[in-house]
């Protein structure tokens, strides 16, 4: 059993002055971002990343999953490809599926008549001891029932969003 510390660095572009940048949106570029991870520690083997809408209707919202990243991967590039379950250029990494029914990446964009009030999204990024045995395409209650046991830090980017 792995003991957790929240104290993974995550830097980004993800969210300026606490609102999502528009880029990251699905009205907007519809990308992920880019991001910097510092103060990992020596024992991780690999990184998964979650995006989620805590502020949902019904229940958190999944709009990203990403994991089996090799942990010496600490610049992770924007703009990873849609619809591509192994990500090549992070030495295959698998993507889930979102709550849309989507492989990859889905930035914030619901009608706006559904936010009476900003949204919150938080993009975590989870250091784990190994690489999970999980198919790509598997939903976010799967990665994180995988990863019990295996997150040795933890960080986070957090930013609000209206449209």
């Amino acid at each position: 059993m792995c003991a957790e510390r929240a104290d993974l660095k995550i830097i980004s572009d993800f969210s300026y002055d606490n609102q999502v940048d528009s880029r990251y949106t699905a009205i907007g570029e519809n990308v992920s971002p880019p991001l910097r991870i510092e103060d990992l520690d020596d024992k991780a083997e690999t990184l998964a990343i979650v995006l989620n809408d805590a502020d949902a209707a019904v229940e958190r919202t999944t709009h990203w999953l990403i994991w089996n990243i090799p942990a010496v991967i600490d610049n992770i590039q924007g703009n990873i490809p849609l619809d591509v379950r192994k990500v090549p250029e992070l030495d295959g990494a698998y993507q889930g599926k979102n709550d849309f029914g989507d492989i990859g990446y889905r930035g914030p964009a619901l009608p706006s008549s559904t936010f009476e009030k900003p949204h919150k999204y938080r993009l975590i990024v989870y250091a784990l001891d190994q690489a999970l045995e999980l198919e790509p395409g598997a939903t976010e209650k799967e990665l994180l029932e995988a990863m019990k046991g295996h997150v040795i830090q933890k960080g986070f980017v957090s930013g609000t969003y209206q449209p």
